[in-house]
């Protein structure tokens, strides 16, 4: 074990011998001081609600969204605190481009008109929208670069190109 620290925690087993005995009180000692999920939590916690707003649509800058938000999700229910609610996923819309969130409202409320109108989305479902939002914008830009016609009129500047 303690040939796999370094720093702090290979000071802090210093006096303690390398022997069997040894191993889960130096288990114990490294739990004592450095198992705290807390101080875990809260970057998870900040890195979504400081996320900053999108302004325009980007495939780049919403993949960056969904990658933040999923591994903030994913981090927490492995800690054993999953926090996979609507308000995660009001916070996540708040934080869409104005033209994607527009999207993103549409099939909710569609999605109401089918399951029921007291069905809220879940993560999975942004989720799933951001990401094929992203996919659907990458194929658009690639179909720019390669000089396809997409109906736009040829002096509009496109904004997704970032």
């Amino acid at each position: 074990l303690k040939g796999c620290l370094k720093g702090e925690p290979l000071k802090l087993l210093q006096g303690l011998s390398s022997t069997d005995d040894n191993y889960k009180i130096a288990l114990d000692v490294l739990r004592g001081r450095y198992d705290d999920h807390v101080p875990i939590i809260a970057k998870h916690l900040e890195s979504m609600l400081n996320f900053k707003a999108l302004t325009t649509e980007s495939c780049k800058d919403l993949r960056r969204q969904h990658d933040t938000f999923h591994l903030s999700t994913e981090g927490l229910k492995q800690l054993g605190h999953p926090f996979h609610n609507y308000v995660l996923v009001f916070i996540f819309a708040q934080k869409l481009d104005p033209v994607t969130r527009e999207l993103w409202e549409a099939q909710v409320t569609d999605q109401r008109k089918t399951a029921g109108r007291h069905s809220l989305p879940d993560m999975d479902d942004i989720f799933n929208f951001v990401d094929a939002r992203a996919r659907t914008l990458d194929h658009v830009d690639t179909s720019l670069k390669l000089g396809v016609a997409t109906g736009r009129g040829s002096g509009e500047k496109d904004a997704r190109r970032q």
